[in-house]
């Protein structure tokens, strides 16, 4: 597709997230917070470039009036890079609880010469039962007899193979850094409303 110019990605989850599944500790954190750093990892690998500044806004009303939380309900971010791409972040964990899907994830990159898009929310299998209707979640990780696989062991034993070759694993701390300082950034813009400089880091 060429260099990417303009990325999007969504990742929301039902109101049962943070209440039930991550209720000991969702009230200190937010959706962007545990959802997003996925999105905005593979959004800096695609892009190959450094974060410049963000601008971010959300909400506070749903968690707050029923549990008392102060915390965003929902957030939209957008960061620009050091050469001009933009790329565009959501995260909201107040869906209600009957929706099928954990979680509606959705991304796409427009580039120079075509484009990529990824519906995460349907993975290709649907169930459905006196109870409800799901979209069961068969691509990050699942298990097949007695052994996990997906996109989620597979990363997991990439990276024992580093430490057991003793090679650089493809994922460097300087890469989890760089998704940590633009969360950051995006958390403080929606505190202040002003747009934040990602800080930097130089990892040996």
């Amino acid at each position: 597709i060429g260099r990417p110019l303009v990325g999007y990605a969504r990742k929301n989850n039902p109101i049962t997230v943070p209440t039930q599944m991550l209720a000991s500790w969702a009230k200190d954190s937010s959706p962007m917070w545990f959802q997003s750093s996925h999105d905005i990892d593979l959004m800096l690998w695609w892009f190959d470039d450094a974060p410049k500044d963000v601008v971010c806004t959300g909400v506070k009303q749903v968690l707050k009036s029923r549990y008392g939380w102060d915390t965003w309900d929902a957030m939209q971010g957008q960061l620009r890079f050091r050469n001009g791409g933009v790329a565009t972040f959501e995260a909201a964990w107040i869906y209600p609880e009957g929706h099928p899907s954990m979680p509606d994830s959705f991304m796409s990159i427009v580039g120079e010469q075509g484009h990529i898009q990824i519906d995460r929310k349907d993975e290709a299998v649907e169930m459905s039962s006196p109870e409800g209707f799901r979209w069961p979640r068969s691509l990050l990780n699942f298990k097949v007899y007695d052994q996990w696989v997906g996109a989620f062991p597979s990363c997991i034993s990439s990276f024992i193979d580093a430490v057991q070759d003793d090679r650089t694993p493809y994922v460097t701390a300087k890469d989890g850094w760089a998704v940590t300082a633009v969360l950051e950034a995006m958390h403080t813009a929606a505190d202040t409303g002003e747009r934040v400089a990602v800080s930097t880091l130089e990892l040996a």
